[in-house]
């Protein structure tokens, strides 16, 4: 179980990366005039003490019981966490899992996923990987998190002659989530600020350390007020790529850099467990059998 948590700053993500998105029509214009009155409305009500969510545990072994299939290259597993989506969307992917696994030996590596899921702003390491900053929020089906910024203070300079006006830079917070004005299983976040903002989805992950459940998957820029929608993350991808290319966790990737993945899994098909064997193909392709 797990409540709200807090957020800040931006990121960057690799240029030729566009990213598909749906952007409701019910949320521009008028929608965010709804989502003024519902924070007015809400303004200082409590949020949910805490989000309850399942877990799936993921096991991928490789064995040596059988020639045909064994594992005969020292491969890294790197899995991407993607909403379900139309054919032909591209998300601006970040990194969720990198699985090692060496050629030819009896291995086991186990993940767990969980239905929990939520929004930060984001701030970028300077490895490049993606990190949660301080405001990050959970959130539930059907509903959206606002990021609001307060109205800029102007203060005098201290030149009495002079009529130069300095404005203080806006305070953001991430403390509020609504239901959206129609109905939806999917989620969304509102940047109600004045300026552009670099979200990340998340999903929580119950065996990090309590302040760093946050996993950041996919990479959402917003203008400013301006609302995105999507879907929950439950489609995994899983690519085979040599260890040298050196893979992160929260690294983000270009669209088209990883090729095509040996599996596509949808999470919602596997209950609370589910085992997979990894092996080499005669072609020397991999495959990810249940």
């Amino acid at each position: 179980m797990f409540g709200m948590l807090g957020l800040r700053a931006s990121s960057s993500f690799p240029a030729g990366s566009p990213m598909s998105i749906s952007k409701k029509k019910k949320w521009m214009g008028e929608g965010l005039d709804i989502i003024k009155e519902a924070v007015e409305k809400q303004q200082g009500a409590d949020l949910p003490d805490s989000v309850e969510f399942q877990t799936t545990k993921l096991t991928i072994y490789t064995n040596v019981d059988k020639a045909s299939r064994r594992l005969n290259r020292t491969t890294d597993l790197l899995l991407t966490l993607t909403p379900l989506s139309s054919p032909g969307t591209i998300w601006k992917t970040i990194v969720w899992k990198v699985l090692h696994f060496e050629q030819k030996a009896v291995q086991t590596r186990q993940i767990i996923w969980s239905t929990g899921m939520g929004f930060c702003v984001v701030e970028e390491g300077i490895d490049g990987t993606i990190t949660p900053g301080d405001l990050r929020l959970a959130v539930r089906p059907g509903h959206a998190v606002v990021l609001k910024g307060s109205t800029d203070a102007n203060t005098s300079t201290d030149d009495p002659n002079s009529s130069a006006v300095q404005r203080e830079p806006e305070q953001q917070q991430l403390d509020l989530e609504v239901k959206m004005p129609f109905e939806s299983d999917e989620i969304a976040v509102c940047n109600q600020t004045n300026v552009p903002q670099r979200f990340a989805l998340c999903t929580i992950d119950p065996t990090k350390f309590e302040t760093d459940t946050f996993s950041p998957v996919v990479g959402l820029d917003t203008e400013e007020r301006e609302v995105l929608q999507c879907g929950r993350p439950v489609m995994i991808h899983v690519y085979a790529v040599s260890p040298g290319q050196r893979f992160r966790e929260r690294q983000p990737i270009a669209a088209g850099t990883l090729g095509t993945p040996i599996s596509v899994i949808d999470i919602r098909t596997l209950g609370q467990a589910a085992t997979f064997r990894l092996y080499s193909l005669h072609t020397g392709k991999y495959a990810l059998e249940k």
